[in-house]
């Protein structure tokens, strides 16, 4: 039986989730929206995170971040787009070359994510993120995702995210929750959908692994399936948007961050919150 109240205590971490990773980004919300290379940066932070210690993902950012201000224009604000193909090759043999203390700390999909992939697979945009965002108006892939989720086409830009070589379901879902999240007074309302909630929510081993505990049961295995369990069950504490998205970023903070010790306090500290003006 699902705990509501665990449900809301999970969800009141999420503000030190977004705290540690603001602060890891070291810049303003202004800024991502505005220059193509501060939103680069949070599109990395999120994509390239998955399936690694913390210390080796922030090694693996320094070394994409320092290829691309090696190769592309990082001081315009709209740098990238205009860029000579020829550089996106000779940025990506920077790339696979690049060590840190003899250890490259990279795999192949990364990248392939970042500069395009060899297959010949009609199942991925075998270009690369790099090479799409230089499409993009003034090369901006946050002002770009903002203007999709504003014109309710959230769910279209998801399936685009994915088809790149190396992007999965939950490095895409985790990147548009946080996005939703840091931008919610502009495209919020735009995601309200069980079904549009469903796809920014990053069911991961440890986000299902903190849902387990407060007793949200799953139904089916599919990214999506798992995600639409966590709304549903979300929604039966508030139907405030936000709180599924609190609630994952919540869930990922506490596994990160002492997960034990944080149950133990998550399961007996007395809970005053007013949910009202909680998700309002």
């Amino acid at each position: 039986m699902m705990e509501n109240m665990l449900v809301v205590r999970v969800s009141k971490f999420a503000k030190l989730y977004r705290a540690d990773y603001l602060k890891e980004l070291d810049t303003n919300l202004q800024s991502i929206q505005s220059h193509w290379f501060q939103a680069f940066r949070f599109l990395i932070s999120k994509i390239l995170a998955q399936g690694r210690p913390a210390k080796t993902g922030r090694l693996l950012r320094k070394m994409v971040e320092d290829t691309v201000t090696s190769h592309f224009d990082c001081k315009s604000s709209d740098g990238i787009t205009g860029t000579n193909p020829k550089v996106f090759t000779v940025a990506k043999q920077t790339f696979e070359e690049m060590k840190v203390k003899g250890r490259p700390y990279k795999k192949q999909n990364d990248v392939d994510t970042l500069f395009g992939a060899e297959t010949k697979s009609r199942v991925y945009n075998t270009h690369g993120i790099l090479r799409f965002i230089a499409t993009l108006p003034a090369g901006n892939i946050v002002q770009y995702s903002i203007s999709e989720i504003q014109a309710g086409r959230l769910i279209p830009h998801y399936r685009k995210l994915i088809s790149f070589y190396g992007i999965g379901p939950i490095a895409a879902a985790t990147y548009l929750r946080d996005l939703v999240d840091l931008y919610h007074y502009e495209i919020g309302s735009k995601v309200a959908t069980v079904e549009e909630l469903a796809h920014i929510q990053p069911v991961d081993a440890h986000v299902k692994r903190v849902a387990l505990e407060v007793g949200i049961e799953f139904e089916g295995e599919g990214a999506i399936h798992q995600g639409r369990s966590i709304v549903e069950a979300c929604q039966q504490v508030s139907f405030s948007n936000k709180l599924p998205i609190f609630f994952s970023q919540g869930a990922s903070w506490i596994c990160a961050n002492a997960f034990e010790a944080a149950l133990k306090l998550l399961s007996h500290q007395n809970l005053e919150d007013d949910l009202s003006s909680r998700f309002s």
